[in-house]
């Protein structure tokens, strides 16, 4: 089996995320916070996965479904106007948005990153850089900035 270094050698954090049956890791760095999710301002023209604004201390935040973007079945997150149940706000490059998903699960640790292999589906191999195993099974660890700017809204 092969490996990929996650840099230097040293542990990297990843949060990870269960988008329906699939579990990704987004860099721990990127994320500011976790919260539960709250109604959601569509926004007219705007692709299936942008599910709208959300306010978070009065500032508007855009929220992606990542499952729906990633092109995953039963992602367990709201239409548009609708509730999801958690949302992670991630602060990546020039972006500040807030990623739906079913449930966070933890902050896990990985010294390597493996070749894709078992977590598989929908669009994760055109957005991970690897896979880890941790308690809950193997992760697809995302590129976050990529994906971001492959998920942007052009309106």
């Amino acid at each position: 089996m092969s490996t990929t270094e996650t840099g230097t050698g040293a542990s990297q954090a990843w949060l990870v995320l269960a988008i329906g049956d699939a579990r990704v890791g987004i860099a721990a760095a990127s994320v500011e916070e976790v919260c539960d999710a709250a109604e959601l301002a569509p926004l007219p023209r705007a692709p299936d996965h942008l599910l709208g604004l959300m306010s978070l201390r009065g500032e508007p935040l855009p929220v992606v479904d990542l499952g729906r973007f990633l092109g995953l079945a039963n992602s367990g997150a709201g239409d548009a106007g609708g509730l999801t149940a958690r949302v992670v706000v991630v602060n990546e490059g020039s972006f500040r948005v807030g990623l739906s998903c079913r449930r966070v699960s933890a902050v896990r640790p990985s010294d390597e990153l493996h070749a894709l292999e078992r977590v598989r589906g929908g669009r994760i191999e055109e957005f991970a850089v690897g896979e880890f195993d941790c308690s809950a099974g193997w992760v697809a660890a995302l590129d976050l900035l990529p994906l971001l700017n492959a998920a942007r809204f052009h309106g």
